[in-house]
């Protein structure tokens, strides 16, 4: 249990990453003199992507140049947790910014007239002025239509499939051809080219790196191995002779956990005869290849555009995988850090801006985040800022107590109106002697 100053540090702490992203370049100098431009959003949601599956996170053979060098010229949150490790409790905590008890959604039931009135950051961007669009899997629901608050609408329904896909491209269905990830990359690529006055959100929750299979109105699935993992063709043959990393829990049976000790049918126990075979993590890794290219393409456009210096850029997972850690494949359900821990995995680009003009001033904190704080980084972006000067803290060796000499400061109005606002927001100042 935390006491009452561990949740003060955390509620700091947690506004203040994001208060960063919003107040854009400044000098040491105090107040701001100019407002800001708001800042283009893009978030892209890899389905089930573990915490180890990039390159730039330490897999020692998978290949995502892309994404590394999203990690390389931002930063990595390299203690993030999702919320709830299952697909859509956890997709509707990062649009609410609310934990599946509050928002409703506790499991992967069909939802859909739910989440159609859900407020969600979306709706706050476009309330606000924002251009937004949605490309990809909504996954709350097998209701492929248009949700509240996008300008620009491309859905999948349900599951979606990973060739030939159907599409819901602003309320009409359309037959499409080649692989889902590559259709849906060329959508988001001609959303973000077009020409525009307004800032604009790209929310682009990929099918992949999900299984081939039916889901249900009552959330069960056509395919319980679900193991079939089909990438673009041309990445087909990525990875052959790649040997898989373990960790010390692989295929080691569960002890003292009498939930995963149970019998169950004619299921084997827990061990080494149920762990997730090497081809198939293979085949999950050759369909990121696709997402990766995807990155490159919206990239490139943003910088030739001249709007790559002006844009959050988002690379997170909903929840991990089980490659055999404790006997583990398909289930997510789980606790283990294997499927909650999202290490490395939420990605920001255009923060480094502020490190390089703030740099005497600036701290980066270390403290967890959780999937449901890349609702905050959205919503908080549509309000006007009115101090440039904000400070990352929790300096490796500085004392809890360094909190003593900040300059507290209460936000003049809630950061959006379905906030729960019991506890006051908080900016704050942080002199150069904290770092001393």
């Amino acid at each position: 249990m935390l006491n009452n100053k561990q949740l003060l540090r955390q509620t700091v702490l947690s506004c203040l990453l994001f208060f960063c992203w919003v107040m854009g370049p400044a000098g040491s100098s105090g107040l701001a003199q100019e407002t800001p431009r708001r800042p283009n959003i893009v978030v892209i949601l890899v389905d089930d992507l573990r915490s180890d599956d990039l390159a730039c996170t330490g897999n020692p053979f998978v290949k995502t140049p892309h994404i590394d060098r999203i990690a390389r010229e931002g930063m990595i949150f390299r203690n993030c947790f999702a919320s709830t490790p299952l697909c859509s409790p956890v997709r509707a905590s990062i649009l609410t910014g609310l934990y599946a008890h509050k928002h409703g959604i506790v499991n992967n039931i069909d939802r859909s007239p739910q989440t159609h009135r859900m407020m969600t950051f979306q709706r706050v961007l476009h309330n606000s002025g924002y251009e937004t669009g949605f490309v990809g899997k909504w996954h709350m629901g097998l209701d492929s239509t248009p949700r509240p608050g996008f300008d620009y609408w491309v859905g999948i329904p349900g599951q979606g499939t990973s060739f030939n896909p159907v599409i819901n491209e602003q309320r009409v269905a359309k037959l499409t051809a080649g692989h889902v990830t590559d259709v849906l990359n060329e959508r988001a690529l001609q959303f973000v080219k077009r020409d525009r006055e307004k800032p604009f959100l790209l929310y682009l929750p990929h099918k992949a790196v999900h299984p081939e299979l039916l889901q249900r109105e009552d959330g069960s699935i056509s395919d319980p191995a679900a193991a079939n993992f089909i990438p673009a063709l041309r990445h087909r043959h990525l990875y052959e002779d790649a040997k898989i990393p373990r960790r010390p829990s692989y295929a080691k049976t569960p002890r003292g956990k009498s939930a995963l000790l149970r019998k169950i049918g004619d299921l084997p126990p827990l061990g080494a005869d149920t762990v997730t075979k090497d081809e198939k993590i293979r085949d999950r890794l050759r369909m990121l290849a696709a997402i990766d290219e995807g990155v490159g393409q919206l990239y490139d456009a943003l910088k030739r555009n001249g709007q790559l210096d002006n844009t959050i850029f988002i690379v997170t997972s909903d929840h991990g995988y089980f490659y055999g850690e404790h006997g583990l494949s398909v289930e997510r359900r789980l606790a283990y850090e294997d499927d909650v821990l999202l290490l490395n995995n939420e990605l920001i680009f255009w923060i480094d801006e502020i490190i390089r003009e703030v740099k005497p001033d600036i701290v980066i904190s270390h403290h967890p985040q959780e999937t449901v704080d890349v609702h905050n980084v959205c919503a908080r972006a549509t309000y006007e800022p009115f101090a440039k000067q904000i400070i990352l803290v929790d300096t490796p060796g500085a004392a809890s107590s360094n909190l003593k000499s900040f300059n507290f400061t209460k936000r003049p109005k809630p950061l959006y109106p379905f906030e729960d606002t019991t506890e006051p927001e908080l900016i704050v100042k942080v002199s150069k002697d904290v770092h001393n």
